[in-house]
């Protein structure tokens, strides 16, 4: 019988960095710093990536990419996010769980944002 794995401390510091990423950004989002914040979850993201092997993490942070990237009027990139993100979560534990429903939220009301811009203009010609 093989001894447990010992984790490695350099993947441990990493992941608390990753989590001190994506809550600092998203405190930066709700402060009104979409810029910074997007970075942040952009840098969480690239060390995720390099890590390998965490989808539903990844996943999460697409999410949040997603959210900054609606909020700031950037509806086509986080369409993709929030798609990529879908894909992830299938691919790793199903669509039955609350993450894979708070993406599909969030993608829906992108969509119907995407929507009522390009419907807006016809709409008012249409008056």
């Amino acid at each position: 019988m093989s001894e447990p794995r010992k984790p490695c401390p350099g993947r441990c510091r990493t992941l608390r960095l990753v989590g001190s990423l994506c809550r600092g950004g998203m405190r930066l989002f709700d402060n009104d710093e979409s810029a910074l914040a997007e970075r942040m979850q952009r840098q969480a993201l690239t060390l995720v990536r390099e890590l390998g092997g965490m989808p539903v993490l990844e996943a999460k942070i697409r999410n949040n990419l997603g959210v900054i990237l609606t909020c700031s009027g950037r509806l086509d990139e986080a369409e993709m996010e929030y798609g990529r993100a879908l894909e992830l979560i299938i691919a790793r534990i199903g669509d039955g769980n609350r993450v894979y429903q708070i993406v599909r939220m969030n993608l829906r009301k992108t969509l119907n944002r995407q929507l009522e811009r390009q419907m807006g203009p016809i709409l008012a010609a249409a008056v």
